[in-house]
């Protein structure tokens, strides 16, 4: 037997060997020895045995900043583009179809209390936190569509079909509906989990590790803040006070500068030589990088960038010359993602169950200016496809967007392309004609050299 068995049966009466080895997690020190079993140190493997459950990630969106910003950046982002109702047409042309019955919910409201946007907002959110979002479809006369509802995965349970012939999900049990919702009447869209057959994973699974040490961190400075004795003043002094003198001293300077008892008003009173060192345990980890390391690691989870979620991670490493980038990456990347999700799951609840197999539910995010072009590169590349005669003048006019001006000849002026600095009356600056030019010719500029690019501007 060891000298820590036989200490810790003089002080309790059992051998260390007879406990079973679990307890040693739980224990440590002087608990371990006086056979006193204190949680002290529990293995990280217990707090992130699982991931995240609907109501946790509900609420980590709810507690947590991080997590809080980067779905608000992404609900904002998921309502930018405007919807159509459509059909690709044989050579693979978008048109689209006006009149529909849909399209009276994507410009108002899609039920009694939530428009369109607010329906967008509540399925991106629900995605993206939990993998899955419900959607109940309300049916007035005829059968008809009336209203439509997103639904949080937590109020409604799938009823699997336990034959092998139909659909997965024979029904819907929502919370405080005594009827079964059938698969007609209501459809799910989720995030693919590869891990399950028709499973669903939503980002938080991945970033509730990091949420969770997130908030043991803030716990861990909260408790310290409360409990922690840390004194806020200290006096030290040479000669050796007996009990009379320290309480005398001690009155004196309450009395001086009216310091209050607590945890940072109290006073320290120290003699003899020697230097006093005071614990700040608060100083022993570094804070500011174990912070950026977890807020980092969330927003990768989210797909949303430091800098557009206002972590300090991204707001010191990042410049706002390139939060543009930024914000055009995330634009590209995750948010065109979840809009083609979008798509899907909308055009086949709201389509394909209604019968209306040819038409489509699109977002048109392609027309948003984090998908153009930058106008400048733009600008420069026609540009030297002009100068190199590999585009027309009206072909690049049209690259760029300009209005067609027919007749206009080989130079125009600002008005005649209805850009500003023009005017109507203004007429061709007249060419001697031994220095006319052609587009064979170039004109050369101030540098010498040949350049076109008075071919599409003035």
């Amino acid at each position: 037997m060891t000298w820590l068995s036989k200490m810790r049966e003089a002080f309790s009466g059992k051998a260390i060997d007879d406990l079973p080895p679990s307890w040693f997690y739980q224990n440590t020190g002087f608990q371990q020895i006086t056979g006193q079993r204190l949680p002290l140190w529990r293995a990280s493997d217990e707090m992130y045995a699982s991931a995240a459950s609907p109501e946790e990630a509900f609420n980590a969106n709810r507690t947590n900043p991080v997590v809080r910003a980067c779905i608000e950046e992404i609900m904002h982002a998921a309502i930018q583009p405007r919807w159509e109702i459509g059909v690709e047409t044989a050579d693979g042309q978008w048109e689209p179809i006006a009149g529909h019955w849909l399209q009276n919910f994507l410009g108002a409201e899609i039920n009694r209390e939530d428009s369109f946007s607010d329906f967008i907002r509540e399925v991106v959110a629900r995605l993206m936190l939990t993998g899955k979002a419900h959607v109940w479809k309300w049916r007035g006369g005829m059968r008809n569509v009336s209203e439509v509802w997103s639904m949080p995965c937590t109020v409604v349970r799938e009823l699997r079909n336990k034959s092998a012939q139909g659909p997965l999900v024979a029904g819907y049990k929502v919370t405080g509906f005594s009827e079964i919702v059938t698969p007609e009447d209501m459809f799910r869209l989720r995030r693919i989990d590869p891990g399950q057959v028709n499973g669903a994973l939503g980002s938080m699974a991945s970033a509730f590790g990091d949420y969770k040490l997130d908030q043991e961190r803030m716990n861990y400075m909260a408790e310290m803040l409360l409990n922690l004795k840390v004194p806020g003043l200290v006096v030290k002094t040479k000669q050796q006070m007996n009990p009379q003198q320290r309480r005398k001293l001690l009155k004196e300077i309450r009395e001086e500068i009216g310091a209050e008892t607590g945890n940072r008003g109290n006073i320290l009173l120290a003699s003899g030589e020697g230097d006093v060192s005071v614990v700040s345990p608060l100083s022993d980890l570094d804070w500011p990088g174990f912070s950026e390391q977890v807020e980092a690691r969330i927003c990768m989870s989210f797909g949303v960038p430091p800098i557009l979620a206002g972590a300090r991670l991204g707001l010191l490493r990042s410049t706002y010359s390139n939060y543009e980038t930024a914000r055009r990456s995330f634009y590209q990347e995750t948010m065109a993602s979840q809009w083609e999700l979008l798509s899907e799951g909308l055009t086949k609840g709201l389509l394909y169950q209604e019968g209306e197999t040819r038409l489509r539910l699109r977002p048109r995010y392609d027309e948003l200016p984090e998908f153009q072009e930058d106008e400048e590169k733009k600008t420069r590349r026609v540009t030297l496809l002009y100068q190199a005669k590999l585009i027309t003048r009206e072909e690049a006019r049209v690259d760029l967007g300009r209005p067609e001006a027919p007749e206009l000849g080989e130079f125009a002026s600002a008005a005649d392309f209805g850009l500003p600095g023009g005017n109507e009356d203004s007429k061709k600056e007249e060419t001697p004609p031994d220095k006319e030019e052609t587009e064979d010719e170039p004109k050369q500029n101030g540098n010498g050299a040949k350049s076109n690019f008075q071919g599409l501007f003035k």
